[in-house]
């Protein structure tokens, strides 16, 4: 078997939870491939592996950005709209609070650039 078909087979099978690189390794011993075919496939198969585990870690870190960013935004939002409309006591005045709105903002646009990254 060619190795494009070889690596197509155990790309197949590795998002299955019981997919191990070692079982892999035996059943290729099995079928007679050569050694250094072996490494190279194996080393194919794990790049793979931590290519999927960096870009999972990616879209997690995007989404906790994009959190952190509307609560950000939303808690400024929400003082500066309290302290204009009375509720949040300020006497004349009102505060207008564009410090957490611009942070929070900054940071969702990071967590979306970061999750078209991936």
């Amino acid at each position: 078997m060619e190795r494009a078909k070889i690596v197509d087979y155990y790309l197949q099978k590795i998002n299955d939870k019981d997919f191990d690189l070692y079982d892999a390794r035996k059943e290729m011993e099995k079928n007679n491939i050569e050694e250094d075919e072996i490494k190279i496939i194996i080393r194919l198969l794990d790049n793979q592996i931590h290519r999927g585990l960096a870009q999972k870690s990616y879209r997690d870190k995007s989404k906790e950005m994009i959190g952190i960013g509307a609560v950000l935004t939303f808690v400024g939002a929400m003082i500066t709209i309290g302290t204009y409309t009375g509720i949040l006591n300020t006497g004349d005045s009102f505060l207008i609070v564009y410090g957490p709105v611009v942070a929070g903002i900054s940071i969702m646009v990071g967590g979306v650039s970061l999750r078209k990254k991936v």
